[in-house]
């Protein structure tokens, strides 16, 4: 009898040790912060010389903005070199610059449509 309550007990210990292995996986993907972020190999086409407003910026301090003006090109700039944004911020592209596309990010919109856009940054012409 002692010989099957051992057994019993490792075969419940080794099913709560997968649930929690699965969920700590789980946890760690939906936390990445790039988990969603494809890069291009090299910097890809201008997408605009004109400013942006932030809609949105994400926990991993990346800003959804759209493109100022008749578009309603919505881009994904990264934070790069300790750069921090906030919503309704302005992001000017200056003479001499434009924002290239590095790579694509997918996101679920509210309803529940999965939407992809660009990832940009600002360079020099």
């Amino acid at each position: 009898m002692k010989k099957i309550w051992i057994f019993l007990a490792g075969v419940v210990c080794g099913v709560v040790f997968i649930f929690a292995l699965s969920f700590i996986v789980a946890v760690v993907r939906q936390s990445s912060p790039t988990a969603d972020i494809t890069m291009l190999k090299e910097d890809g086409p201008v997408i605009s010389e004109r400013s942006f407003t932030v809609l949105s910026v994400l926990d991993s301090g990346n800003a959804l903005a759209y493109e100022d003006g008749i578009s309603s090109l919505l881009v994904l700039f990264l934070c790069e070199d300790g750069q921090t944004y906030y919503d309704g911020q302005a992001i000017d592209v200056a003479p001499g610059q434009c924002v290239k596309q590095v790579g694509t990010y997918r996101y679920v919109a509210r309803n529940d449509l999965t939407k992809t856009v660009p990832v940009v940054v600002i360079r020099d012409k």
